[in-house]
């Protein structure tokens, strides 16, 4: 296993960074059950989720990169750079998701989750699997199962399109894409999505 050091550090950097490290003084919160008349342009256009998306592509560029098999590594050691970048991929993905600033909740990384995705699941795979995850998760007001709904058919069509083989890399990707879903159940959490507070207007002053 060859190891490129400075892509390394500098994916880590990227990925394990808590998205709530961004949400500024301005960032609210509010859950995926609720009602969200009135709030998607205020989340789609918070730029905490722009930057996700984009760190969360280029750490997951930097991540596959950096760490490569050898020609003449045999057995496990042929699958240790397949099985660390899948446990950074997770670690980052639980660390997005569990630090939070709201109280009793975890956060919904659907950007996050959507960068690293686009890069590493084959794109004629991963495209439609999102819209798929879109329409079905949002579609039923099941928003949470955008995540498992993403796991499940971008390693369907990775398959179809490799000849009915799941490419052993994507085994890290899922078990990532996974986490946001499992893990409020496991700890009895809300999960919320960060958008923009409005501005607060100032009131003319009264008429003498």
């Amino acid at each position: 296993m060859t190891v490129d050091w400075l892509k390394l550090f500098a994916a880590l950097a990227l990925l394990l960074t808590p998205a709530a490290f961004f949400h500024g003084s301005r960032g609210r919160y509010r859950e995926l059950s609720r009602e969200w008349d009135g709030y998607w342009g205020r989340t789609l256009l918070y730029w905490p989720h722009a930057f996700d998306l984009g760190r969360a592509f280029v750490g997951a560029w930097l991540l596959s990169t950096a760490i490569s098999r050898t020609p003449e590594a045999k057995g496990v050691l042929a699958l240790a750079p397949v099985a660390i970048r899948g446990a950074v991929l997770c670690l980052a993905t639980l660390l997005q998701t569990v630090v939070c600033r709201e109280r009793d909740s975890m956060n919904a990384p659907f950007a996050f989750v959507t960068g690293f995705s686009l890069c590493l699941i084959p794109i004629q795979a991963a495209l439609p699997a999102l819209i798929l995850a879109i329409l079905v998760s949002f579609g039923t007001l099941m928003r949470t199962l955008f995540f498992p709904v993403l796991a499940i058919s971008s390693s369907g069509l990775a398959a179809l399109f490799q000849g009915g083989k799941i490419p052993t890399d994507l085994a890290g990707v899922d078990a990532a894409l996974l986490l946001p879903w499992v893990l409020p159940v496991l700890f009895s959490s809300h999960l919320v999505c960060a958008y923009r507070a409005r501005r607060k207007t100032t009131a003319p002053p009264p008429e003498r």
